[in-house]
């Protein structure tokens, strides 16, 4: 393929993307993976995915495979790592090209299966560690974004309040008294009616949770597929692709001004002399290369910040006082 130019680059971009600004995402700090990813080839691009995906689909495992101790006391922080990991991992496969909908579907998906893993996870504790209780409700709350009702319960035998709330309790009232299905060490949320807890063993949850977790890493795979066929329609696969998303795609323009024309060139002799400034690299005390429009004739600042940016810098639009500045990291860029 042959080389991108920025004009081309937007066009295609524009049309990528499924948000109004180029999506971020975090392999956007590394030039050599921006370069790298648009060049994979369909089973790379699936095969990394795949791989990026294993804290997501590993995670709910783990919490099925230790002991109900240790997997209680590591349940908060595995839930924090797989749901911030899977927030990275949905703005990698935005980026990538998978369209509005799929990612929100995939995304459905993805949400679907933590809440699955949970309520496997809250089964298998039950089905440990549950026992029939008499309790007494001593309060009762209604969910303000919801229609749920939640009421605290007391043992009537040790007169000790669990830990978790019964939830769907619209039917009874503070002091009322019933029998629960509840863990006492409140690992998992007390129920009337146990249904599978009482069956759903180890042998049988893993291998749930272990189809699960495929289930997800095949999802995402079969998503990055997907994105890899869009890209491939768009023309932003291979080498040159990712030349020209490292040098123009961490722009953060509004749609209507990717859809523009890319400025202009301006003067040869002028545009080598501000690309030979730019590389020496000659930065001021606060990091930027400051510059006189007067002494640039026929360049306009759209050009010069598109200058900046094949050179690998950017250029600012805050505070110039009548100069133009560029440097590797500004407080808001020129579009």
């Amino acid at each position: 393929m042959d080389e991108l130019s920025e004009q081309r680059f937007r066009e295609r971009a524009v049309e990528l993307w499924p948000i109004t600004r180029f999506t971020a995402a975090p392999h956007l700090l590394s030039p050599r993976l921006t370069r790298s990813i648009p060049a994979l080839s369909r089973r790379g691009a699936v095969a990394l995915f795949v791989s990026a995906a294993l804290p997501v689909a590993a995670g709910p495992l783990l919490l099925v495979l230790l002991p109900v101790d240790a997997a209680a006391d590591l349940r908060k922080d595995t839930t924090v790592v797989v749901v911030v990991w899977l927030v990275l991992l949905l703005l990698e496969l935005g980026r990538y090209g998978v369209g509005f909908l799929p990612l929100v579907t995939l995304y459905c998906l993805l949400l679907g299966g933590v809440v699955a893993s949970t309520s496997l996870y809250e089964q298998r504790v039950l089905h440990e560690r549950g026992r029939w209780m008499q309790v007494t409700v001593v309060d009762q709350k209604h969910a303000s974004r919801s229609s749920s009702t939640y009421c605290s319960l007391r043992s009537v035998n040790d007169g000790v309040v669990l830990r978790r709330s019964l939830d769907g309790c619209d039917d009874l009232a503070v002091g009322d008294r019933l029998r629960v299905f509840a863990d006492p060490s409140g690992y998992a949320a007390p129920t009337r009616d146990p249904g599978d807890s009482e069956r759903l063993g180890p042998t049988v949850v893993v291998p749930l949770e272990a189809a699960l977790s495929v289930s997800l890493a095949a999802t995402i795979g079969l998503a990055a597929a997907l994105g890899h066929r869009r890209r491939g329609r768009k023309g932003l696969l291979g080498h040159a692709a990712g030349e020209a998303e490292a040098r123009f795609g961490r722009y953060r323009g509004s749609r209507r001004a990717l859809s523009q024309p890319a400025p202009s060139a301006g003067p040869p002799e002028s545009e080598q002399r501000l690309r030979e400034l730019m590389r020496a690299r000659a930065f001021d005390r606060r990091g930027y290369i400051r510059v006189l429009p007067g002494e640039f004739l026929g360049i306009t600042q759209q050009r010069a910040a598109q200058i900046a940016r094949e050179e690998g810098l950017r250029a600012e639009a805050y505070g110039n006082r009548g100069s133009w500045r560029f440097g590797e990291r500004v407080v808001e860029e020129v579009e």
